[in-house]
């Protein structure tokens, strides 16, 4: 066995490199022998586990002879196999602190070397430890993973013995060796120990049945003749030995023979096979949480109970993957072989898996809705489809659940007095006879509304930023910067045009579907017209000014960190922050960390909080270690301001609702619905 600079093999220790003699010195070798197979029965399980857990000399060498032979049970081994497939048939993912996986670093574990790991930690529930071998890494790939044999590891010890009897061994837990080996597992004795004593009388059950079978199974033979007669006697041993495979006996004409059979316990089919289903269904509690998993249910209802029970074990199974790897393997990997997984976590994909008829019947329902990509369809059910063209009902579900997100988004901003108009009167009186009349519609946008809109926005983004394109020299950051960011503003006032028109439109009709009298509408259009143009428009415009000049800030602090590396978040310390942004108070981080990713001022309407540069020589701030109550005063910060302007050289969000678009929509939205960008 070979650990990095060490292998450890038949002929002794070998170092392969000279630094590595100088950190460990190794003169003991493991001598593989061959680990044999024991008839296992109660007896030797018990002297086993005494063994296993004896204070002065442990160890697990008979243990696992014994899980061995019990390993052989064809049902167990069919249960194991369910539990473990089911859970390697899930898809494992690395996500950033925003939950957004990683793809380059979720293929790294696409690969055999991360299924033999998952492989082996599983088997560690069963035999209670699993110590693995990984070598040749190349590419972040290791071309080899082998299980060190059990009986040579003493968990209790930590030691690598040179002999399952060994009584010492090298220690696996230092340099150099678990540079190269990973350990998981306890001083459990694993699910095995306690399955092997029903495997045992389930073995010794069937050996009791086979053995009844052949004894009064097939009819024994009886041959009568005069036994003192060697002739007559050896005459009727041919016969009967060549009749069959049945017994047979031969006696004198006066002899006789009775075959007794046992009374008291009914039928003796029933006390074996009894005994081996109750062997059976113990082992399936143990393994997969019920007994109609792996058999033949009673009714479908209680298979279906039963095989919920197994996805829960199954569940459990991947929250444990998760956790082993977060908070063991994969620091392993970084510290030890430089994995890029700094900052991730790995995640199981957990979704529940619904067979086709199922899923046919919630498509059914979400295609009312919501649109479903053609090739889903295609691959899902293997049904050719194409895609219908209709024209967008205003009034349609997606507009109702947009009407309440967009409303929500903008609660929280409290509005100051505005006697300010977007549009001058006439314009505004226009609007609303060209909706009422078909002129204006969601496929016939105003270019006087966007064109306002977007004017008056880039107008605070300029003020913001502090100059336009033309105030900055050609070729520099700033006039890439603050170009991309008008640009993003073009895109949002055309989504906001459309959302507009929308709200208005839908207001043509009435509750019970009638058309609406002009003055009728006109009122109703020009209170969505105020909400959207006056206190929409002046969160928009807050928003604007401080996200350009929280981008202008990014690209300065960029140039600065060679001095000042790190930035620290500061609230301006009265009564008017809010929780959300108090929990951030104080956190410093490197400036090239993931947490200004999401969490860059400003952090919501009117917010009024800032980043304070700093040197090297601050501590920053353990961010893997905060607190759960201050992660979730992270999770109420709204996930529209969950960005960073100047990285993502944006002033609005993408998730924000106006980048949203319906069914037969969003080809429109990705052209800015017919609307010009200067």
């Amino acid at each position: 066995m070979r650990f990095g600079d060490i292998d450890i093999g038949w002929k002794g220790v070998t170092i392969l490199n000279k630094e590595a003699r100088k950190i460990e010195n190794l003169k003991t070798t493991i001598v593989e022998r061959q680990l044999q197979r024991v008839n296992a029965d109660i007896g030797k399980w018990r002297n086993a586990i005494r063994s296993a857990e004896s204070v002065q000399v442990p160890n697990r060498t008979e243990l696992m002879r014994v899980y061995q032979e019990v390993i052989l049970d064809n049902h167990l081994s069919s249960l194991i196999s369910s539990r473990l497939n089911k859970m390697l048939a899930h898809k494992f993912i690395l996500v950033d602190d925003n939950g957004d996986e990683d793809e380059d670093a979720t293929k790294i574990l696409q690969k055999s070397w991360f299924i033999k790991w998952l492989t082996f930690s599983f088997e560690s529930k069963l035999y209670g430890y699993s110590f693995m071998q990984f070598n040749d890494l190349e590419d972040f790939v290791f071309k080899t993973v082998c299980l060190i044999p059990r009986e040579y590891i003493e968990p209790s010890m930590k030691v690598i013995k040179t002999e399952p009897f060994a009584l010492s061994g090298v220690r696996f837990d230092e340099e150099p060796i678990n540079n190269w080996t990973f350990f998981v597992g306890d001083e459990d004795l694993g699910i095995l120990n306690k399955i092997a004593p029903v495997a045992v009388w389930k073995k010794n059950a069937l050996g009791a049945w086979a053995e009844f079978i052949e004894l009064f199974g097939i009819p024994p033979r009886i041959g009568r003749t005069n036994v003192r007669d060697e002739k007559l006697r050896s005459n009727m041993v041919d016969m009967l030995s060549n009749m069959g495979r049945m017994a047979w006996g031969v006696f004198d004409k006066d002899d006789e023979i009775e075959l007794v059979e046992t009374k008291g316990t009914g039928d003796p089919y029933k006390v074996f096979d009894m005994l081996v289903e109750r062997a059976n269904s113990e082992m399936s509690k143990n393994i997969t949480g019920g007994t109609m998993t792996a058999d033949d249910g009673s009714s479908r209802s209680q298979s279906e109970v039963h095989e919920r029970g197994f996805d829960t074990i199954v569940r459990s199974d991947l929250r444990w993957i998760e956790a082993l790897f977060n908070e063991e393997f994969g620091p392993w990997l970084i510290e030890n072989h430089d994995f890029p997984f700094e900052g991730l976590t790995l995640k199981a994909d957990m979704t529940e898996r619904l067979d086709l008829t199922d899923q046919m019947d919630i498509t059914k329902v979400l295609l009312e809705h919501y649109e479903i990509p053609e090739d889903w369809i295609n691959d899902r059910f293997g049904i050719p489809v194409v895609k219908k063209t209709e024209e967008v009902n205003p009034s349609n579900f997606f507009f109702e659940s947009l009407r309440s997100e967009i409303s929500a988004q903008y609660k929280s901003f409290k509005m100051e007095h505005s006697d300010d108009h977007i549009l001058s009167d006439s314009a505004e009186e226009a609007l609303y006879r060209d909706i009422f009349s078909g002129v204006v519609t969601i496929n016939s946008l105003p270019t006087n509304l966007y064109d306002a809109t977007h004017t008056r926005v880039n107008d605070h983004v300029i003020e913001g930023f502090g100059g336009d394109v033309d105030d900055f020299p050609t070729g520099s950051e700033k006039r890439k910067m603050i170009r991309d960011l008008k640009n993003n503003v073009f895109r949002f006032s055309g989504g906001k045009t459309f959302h507009n028109v929308r709200e208005m439109q839908s207001h043509l009709k009435d509750a019970d579907g009638n058309f609406r009298p002009f003055k009728e509408f006109r009122n109703e259009a020009k209170k969505v017209f105020d909400e959207f143009n006056v206190h929409h428009l002046q969160a928009e415009l807050n928003t604007a000014r401080s996200q350009a000049e929280s981008a202008e800030n990014w690209l300065n602090f960029q140039d600065q960190k060679d001095v000042f590396p790190l930035l620290t978040y500061r609230t301006q310390q009265d009564g008017r922050v809010r929780n959300e942004h108090q929990a951030l108070e104080g956190i410093t981080a490197h400036i090239d960390s993931t947490f200004w990713a999401n969490n860059f001022t400003p952090n919501g309407y009117n917010c009024r909080c800032f980043e304070e540069q700093q040197t090297s020589s601050v501590r920053e701030t353990p961010l893997n270690k905060l607190n759960d109550v201050m992660m979730r005063e992270f999770e109420e910060v709204d996930p529209v301001f969950r960005m960073n302007s100047g990285k993502d050289r944006v002033v609005f969000s993408m998730k924000h609702p106006y980048f949203l678009a319906p069914k037969g929509f969003k080809e429109k939205r990705d052209d800015n619905f017919g609307l010009p960008i200067p």
